[in-house]
């Protein structure tokens, strides 16, 4: 028998619900009664803060995505090659942390 979906394409399928449910949250809670009052700095600074907070939390998954994959099956010889092979999703995940920090505080200027 034939799989409709591979595991990849499911896994997609729920990360797209899972980030236009939280796209239309933002949308409806935060952003439109900004619009409504016409608060044109909070609204500037809300769509630039959420922008960089979403980036942060994309860039943290991708460095533990990153971080995981180099404990894999091979061990590495030596403790620096240890370190290489972690580094990379370490400076990812670090980096999010970073622009989630960022765009909290943009996001707090009214």
């Amino acid at each position: 028998m034939r799989r409709l979906f591979s595991a990849q394409a499911l896994f997609l399928l729920i990360a797209g619900i899972i980030f236009s449910i939280i796209i239309i949250s933002i949308a409806y809670e935060t952003l439109l009664p900004l619009l409504r009052a016409e608060a044109w700095l909070a609204l500037l600074s809300n769509l630039i803060g959420v922008s960089l907070v979403l980036a942060g939390a994309g860039s943290v998954c991708w460095g533990a995505w990153l971080f995981l994959r180099g404990t894999g099956d091979e061990q590495p010889t030596t403790q620096a090659a240890a370190l290489r092979s972690f580094l990379p999703g370490l400076a990812w995940f670090l980096g999010g942390f970073g622009l989630i920090i960022v765009g909290n505080l943009i996001s707090r200027i009214h």
